[in-house]
């Protein structure tokens, strides 16, 4: 069983909280222009997440289970939560039950479908990578991370640079960057090369966490403070940090936080009660989105604090309501079921 890491939990909670915020204001015109992101970047913080998915990818791909098993258990695990949010939006007649099959196939991320909900890319994006690296590292683990590094390289150029490659709004290559992203999807773009930061950043996570020594101990604590500190200035404030800069960042703290290498995350890791908390971070992450959908369906009127309240406080009443009544009642019976035929 992998080790829990509370450091890294508690940003969990963090980059969901930025979510909700981020979609609250975007929901609600006249709190968006009450309160506007003056230079935040919350939209990024689903690039984290991704980090963070990388991180924890990589070591179940070093695991003793099977491709076959890893691939299975990362479908299982968003299916559920997903369909019983899509269930929700289809019962009140907010979405058709024709988007079932993007749903079952987990292609909401790609090119080839549009997501019926927006944490369906999320959730498409990281399963597909999922099969990828899986495929990838258990048939040849030197030639995965030259490929690995390739990939995270292109994407962070085309994220970066796609515009001025094709020689500007009107440039000749254009239409080949618009047949690529129509193909690929700009979301698994983004996807490829956080997840892959993340991967890399759990590599380096392996070869550190011998490293203890006292005047160590101390140059890491400081490096956690500042990393935080400018982690939560960028999601919430005016950075100095360039889009890639913050993610390599984030990518480094991850390894000092993972081997509470300085104090501040050998603190963290010892408080379990942080998972009390962050165990309904994904739950919440999904059932939010069904409050989108049913403010712009059924209360088009709520565009103020009213607005953020629903979406906010409602998601994480359907969230706990999830985690609860599907996560931990329904599919642990229904395993135990189908395990017994």
């Amino acid at each position: 069983m992998t080790k829990r890491i509370y450091s890294v939990e508690f940003i969990r909670i963090i980059l969901v909280f930025a979510i909700l915020w981020l979609h609250s204001l975007l929901s609600c015109s006249e709190l968006l222009a009450k309160y506007p992101f003056r230079g935040a970047h919350m939209n990024h913080a689903v690039e984290f997440f991704f980090i963070i998915g990388g991180f924890f990818l990589y070591r179940r791909v070093n695991s003793n289970r099977s491709s076959c098993e890893l691939i299975c258990k990362t479908y299982w695990r968003f299916l559920p939560g997903l369909l019983f949010a899509f269930l929700l939006t289809v019962c009140t007649g907010v979405l058709p039950f024709s988007h079932i099959f993007i749903l079952l196939s987990l292609t909401g991320g790609s090119g080839l479908a549009v997501p019926f909900i927006g944490s369906s890319w999320f959730l498409s994006v990281y399963f597909l990578f999922t099969c990828f690296a899986v495929g990838l590292f258990r048939c040849n683990s030197k030639l995965g991370w030259t490929v690995l590094g390739v990939c995270v390289y292109a994407g962070l150029m085309l994220h970066e640079h796609g515009q001025a490659l094709a020689g500007g709004p009107n440039g000749r290559h254009v239409n080949v960057l618009d047949t690529y992203y129509n193909i690929i999807g700009v979301f698994c773009t983004r996807g490829i090369y956080s997840m892959g930061i993340g991967m890399m950043s759990a590599f380096l996570a392996l070869k550190t966490n011998h490293l203890k020594k006292r005047s160590f101990r101390y140059a890491c604590t400081v490096f956690e403070l500042y990393a935080l500190l400018h982690f939560f200035i960028y999601l919430f404030g005016k950075s100095s940090y360039g889009y890639i800069e913050i993610q390599v960042l984030f990518a480094l703290l991850l390894i000092s936080l993972s081997n509470s290498l300085g104090y501040l995350s050998s603190l963290m890791n010892k408080i379990p009660s942080i998972s009390v908390v962050s165990r309904y971070c994904f739950s919440v992450y999904i059932m939010h989105e069904v409050q989108l959908h049913w403010r712009a369906h059924f209360l088009p009127e709520f565009k103020y604090i009213d607005g953020a309240i629903f979406i906010v406080g409602g998601g994480i009443v359907l969230g706990v309501l999830e985690y609860h009544l599907i996560e931990k009642f329904l599919v642990p019976k229904l395993t135990l079921y189908f395990k017994r035929q």
